[in-house]
């Protein structure tokens, strides 16, 4: 109908002609999501019950006969008021209806008439409550009966098994195999949200399932409260090759459809039905173990153990980039971590093991940043480095993750402190000048003072004031002696005294090379 460009929407039903006869299909778009509902029902559906109802009327109307037949063998007048009560009875009406009064006949005849028509009213009452009963309480029999199943309850299916009719059948085939479906984990932009929305998840992945195997294998599904289990019943020889084809069909459609990705578990086929247990137990032990979870992949239970594959942890990649984080070298950062990536891309790991290694080296990034701030608020704000981690479900993502979040930033931050304390230092450096410049003062005094290395102090002052210790402190002192020489009387060598040096001689030779003339002659110019 939609490839047709039908039109679609609104309440007005389109009758289609379809492989599985005529169908009356309604349509209507959900305003939340986007969905488009099409409800299909059979043409003949609507006729169904009353043609059920005809036969009913139609079969006891014949032993109506036959019995009245009977009876008017001995009294025609008697047989014909008793037919027409009956077919009063049938049709709802009575005297009250102001239909003429039946004729007088005789008292047991009478009582045996009535009899004959309540009992017929009664069974056809009956027959109407039991099918309804039956109607609205098979769905919810036939779940009981398979989580039953699944659970390995024995008792809990006997319901079905005493009250199911024949048509009923659920599984025709020898063989059963237990999927189970779970939701990963969603971010914040994710169109379906972990708790809130994981039923209506489940529900529209079992809807998936048994819409794709509907043609290929008898399918049920019994959703829980985290997982949806889907039942496949398949002849033996497609047991092996397609359990595992299901589940990658069923992970693939629900990607596709749902924009969310799903882990799907695969339990061992087994050729008795009271063992299905084992298989449901078996998809869960598979999904338990699938950790971390990689998501959005088919993972088997029941397989034999495989050799591990020995490969190392690339220590010496970790402890490169380290040092490149805490250096503030975001090149050689870049190149350690696609190093660390690349070989373990290359030893063929499972990305079960590639995850591991990447959250040991994620653990050893953050120790490093916590030395410096400790709650990693300052660092990431209001993030959580580990939730986002275990959302990552690919090596190139991981590697881009580290790569544009924890080094960037980490080395942002880093870089931020390293202004912080230098800005510090030269803080505390430059008051020292001013409380000591009178005294003996050298850059390793003041890099005692300070607890750091002369070196290093020595090269901070080069980079934020431009010039060596020694000449920052000989600059604050010349400039020191110019005030006392304007504003004060001292002679040179008690200004030499105030500023820390030790005798005139020192004081004009520094001065005369500072300024191109002796203080006494810089005193005579400013006043003249």
């Amino acid at each position: 109908m939609l490839a047709g460009d039908t039109e679609t929407g609104g309440s007005r039903p389109v009758k289609l002609d379809t492989e599985a006869g005529e169908m009356y299909v309604t349509t209507e778009r959900s305003a939340t999501y986007g969905f488009l509902y099409a409800m299909l029902i059979p043409a003949d559906a609507a006729s169904r019950n009353a043609q059920l109802l005809r036969i009913w009327i139609v079969a006891a109307t014949a032993v109506l006969s036959l019995l009245s037949l009977f009876v008017a063998y001995f009294n025609v007048r008697r047989f014909q008021s008793g037919l027409r009560s009956i077919f009063l009875t049938l049709r709802g009406k009575g005297e009250e209806d102001g239909e003429e009064a039946q004729e007088p006949f005789d008292a047991d005849y009478a009582e045996g008439f009535t009899r004959i028509e309540n009992g017929i009213a009664a069974l056809l009452k009956e027959m109407g409550d039991v099918r309804s009963q039956w109607s609205s309480q098979l769905p919810v029999l036939r779940d009981h009966f398979l989580l039953s199943a699944l659970l390995g309850n024995n008792a809990g299916m006997d319901p079905w098994l005493r009250q199911k009719p024949a048509e009923t059948e659920l599984f025709p085939d020898p063989v059963f195999c237990v999927l189970v479906a779970e939701m990963d984990a969603t971010g914040e932009s994710a169109r379906f949200h972990s708790g809130e929305d994981t039923r209506l998840f489940l529900f529209a992945v079992a809807n998936i399932s048994q819409e794709l195997m509907r043609d290929k294998f008898a399918t049920e599904t019994v959703i829980s409260r985290q997982h949806v289990a889907v039942i496949l019943n398949m002849p033996q020889h497609e047991a092996d090759r397609e359990t595992v084809r299901a589940a990658e069909s069923i992970r693939y459609a629900v990607s596709s459809y749902l924009k969310q990705s799903v882990t799907i578990a695969v339990g061992r086929p087994s050729t008795d039905f009271s063992e299905l247990s084992v298989s449901y137990q078996d998809a869960l032990h598979a999904l338990q173990e699938n950790w971390p979870k990689a998501g959005n992949e088919v993972v088997r239970g029941g397989r034999e153990t495989e050799a591990p594959i020995s490969v190392p942890y690339p220590a010496e990649c970790e402890s490169a980039l380290l040092a490149a984080i805490r250096e503030g070298n975001r090149g050689q950062a870049a190149r350690e971590l696609s190093a660390f990536f690349d070989g373990l891309n290359g030893s063929r790991l499972p990305f079960a093991l590639i995850k591991t290694y990447a959250m040991q080296l994620l653990v050893s990034v953050i120790r490093l940043l916590q030395e410096y701030d400790p709650d990693l608020t300052l660092t990431f704000p209001g993030r959580s480095l580990y939730a986002e981690f275990a959302q990552l479900n690919a090596s190139p993502s991981i590697c881009d993750w580290f790569s544009e979040t924890v080094i960037e930033q980490g080395i942002d931050f880093l870089n931020g402190l390293k202004r912080l304390r230098m800005e510090t230092i030269m803080e505390r450096t430059k008051k020292l000048i001013e409380e000591r410049y009178a005294q003996d003062l050298s850059l390793q005094l003041a890099a005692d003072q300070l607890g750091i290395s002369p070196s290093y102090l020595s090269e901070l002052i080069k980079q934020h004031w431009g010039e060596t210790f020694i000449a920052y402190v000989t600059r604050y002192r010349i400039g020191k002696a110019k005030n006392l020489l304007l504003k004060t009387e001292l002679n040179i060598a008690d200004i030499a005294v105030e500023i820390g040096y030790g005798n005139a001689t020192h004081l004009i030779r520094v001065f005369k090379k500072s300024e191109g003339m002796t203080p006494g002659e810089f005193r005579l110019r400013s006043r003249s």
